[in-house]
């Protein structure tokens, strides 16, 4: 089976250009990362390791999300988060562009990097990852995860296997990311000069805290778009 491939092409206002290929395997979705013939002392697993972190020196000396990440650091070290760029992202020949800031334009591809990276407390996003969708707001983003959360609970149940439909696994899901946000936003803080990529981390760690308040409020901010669905059952 091939690989999948996920293409972001960044444009800046000046005419640079940055492209991004991003490879995964197809059974997995996990990140094939670029070899790399010497890591920085950023991507070890000890700087700013996450404090929930369940990965050991020994087992993994580098942090997967760092080295994930360490390409676009590479490109966008000196890029302000403030900045305008074109962005196009190409999944299954289908081009997505938009025009916006360093910062959000970057959060689409880096959290498509953190949720394939193989770091243990980003195993459901990788599911989501295989139909990406750059670019997504809150509410796209609420209803894809809790989607994506109930239809894995549903096939773990079909296979005989405890499931639950409360939703509090998926707020634990997504409180272990913030952890995990706020840990690689201080990692890159002691790395970059520039503020794009971490600025890029604390949009996604938004998204982190949006959808554990709207479990909290059981999910009534989305409620209206079942409208025409519960009126007809009327």
């Amino acid at each position: 089976m091939d690989n999948i491939v996920i293409e972001y092409r960044f444009t800046l206002d000046n005419g640079q250009l940055a492209e991004f290929k991003l490879q995964f395997h197809a059974d997995s979705m996990e990140l094939i990362a670029d070899d790399q013939p010497t890591l920085p002392e950023w991507t070890a697993l000890e700087f700013h390791q996450c404090p929930h972190c369940p990965l050991s020196e020994s087992d993994s000396p580098q942090c997967p999300v760092a080295v994930g990440l360490l390409p676009v650091v590479k490109d966008f070290d000196r890029i302000l988060s403030y900045e305008e760029l074109q962005v196009e992202a190409i999944i299954n020949k289908r081009s997505i562009q938009q025009h916006t800031s360093a910062q959000k334009a970057l959060s689409s591809m880096i959290g498509l990097i953190m949720a394939t990276s193989g770091c243990p407390y980003t195993t459901f996003f990788r599911t989501m990852a295989r139909h990406h969708l750059p670019f997504a707001g809150p509410e796209e983003t609420v209803c894809r995860a809790t989607a994506y959360y109930l239809l894995g609970q549903f096939l773990l149940m079909k296979a005989g296997q405890a499931a639950e439909f409360s939703f509090s696994g998926l707020d634990k899901i997504y409180k272990d990311m913030q952890k995990v946000n706020v840990a690689i936003a201080q990692r890159l803080r002691a790395t970059i000069k520039a503020d794009s990529t971490v600025n890029a981390i604390v949009l996604l760690d938004y998204f982190a805290q949006t959808l554990p308040m709207a479990i909290e409020e059981s999910l009534e901010e989305i409620r209206y778009i079942y409208k025409p669905y519960f009126d007809q059952l009327e």
